[in-house]
């Protein structure tokens, strides 16, 4: 019975398979002893549930910045339908506006992080 299990163990992609496996229980223990060692968790089962919880934080970010955009995306297209709009007539009059609009921009956004509450995009947007 043994002899008829082994064969199929060591074919290439169960070997490449095991490896990974292998790899990233290495991996894994290593990345659980630096977390308890270092005083940022005190076991095993926090550093998991914490590596756990990040996929589901990032998606939950992720789509908040996408909300956030889209708003933005929005307001824009609102104020370019009531013609609250400029021309500009050369490439010196556009980067001058993109840079203005941009310090204007990156000033509300850091006074509203400062102040410990994300602005949104209506509260930062160029007037």
């Amino acid at each position: 019975m043994h002899n008829a299990i082994l064969p199929e163990l060591t074919t290439s992609a169960n070997l490449s398979f095991i490896c990974l496996v292998l790899l990233a229980t290495i991996l894994s223990c290593a990345l659980i002893e630096t977390g308890i060692t270092s005083g940022r968790f005190r076991n095993a089962s926090e550093v998991v549930r914490e590596g756990l919880r990040l996929p589901e934080q990032r998606e939950q970010d992720n789509k908040a910045k996408l909300e956030w955009l889209r708003a933005a995306a929005n307001e824009g297209f609102d104020s370019a339908d009531q013609w609250d709009c400029m021309t500009l007539r050369s490439d010196r009059e556009i980067n001058d506006f993109v840079d203005r609009m941009r310090l204007e921009v990156l000033e509300k956004f850091v006074a509203s992080m400062m102040s410990g509450s994300p602005a949104s995009p209506s509260e930062i947007s160029p007037k």
